[in-house]
């Protein structure tokens, strides 16, 4: 872990920055400002607890119901949305209760898990089921 802390001054509150990494050396960013006494505990930091994830299609209008499955980058929680193009969006929500594991991942129905995605990403998707970008 790296940590800095400033004080610019009297007029100025304290603040804290750093770089914290687990074992796996996987890291988060964390900044904090107050005054007075500064407590930290897994709230602080970014990507913890819960997130809701936007999912949507662009349908041209005549493609079948897509349903995508999702599951916490940890595989604690999962989840489907079906998407059709009277209704191609959904939402989606689980809590991360690691700051290092805090992402998501989706698959078409039955294909192949995609790479971890942060949790402040929306999926927006093809109606194959790739992602749209």
């Amino acid at each position: 872990a790296r940590m800095r802390a400033t004080h610019p001054g009297p007029q100025a509150a304290a603040c804290i920055e750093g770089d914290i990494s687990n074992v796996e050396n996987q890291g988060t960013f964390l900044m904090w400002a107050n005054t007075g006494v500064i407590r930290l505990d897994l709230a602080s930091f970014p990507g913890y607890g819960p997130h809701r994830i936007a999912v949507g299609c662009t349908f041209a209008g005549t493609e079948p119901p897509l349903t995508v499955e999702l599951q916490t980058e940890d595989g604690s929680r999962q989840g489907s949305v079906t998407l059709v193009p009277a209704a191609p969006s959904a939402a989606w929500g689980y809590v991360a209760t690691s700051p290092f594991h805090a992402g998501y991942r989706y698959r078409k129905q039955g294909g192949t898990w995609s790479a971890v995605l942060p949790p402040n990403q929306s999926l927006n998707l093809k109606p194959d089921g790739s992602h749209a970008g």
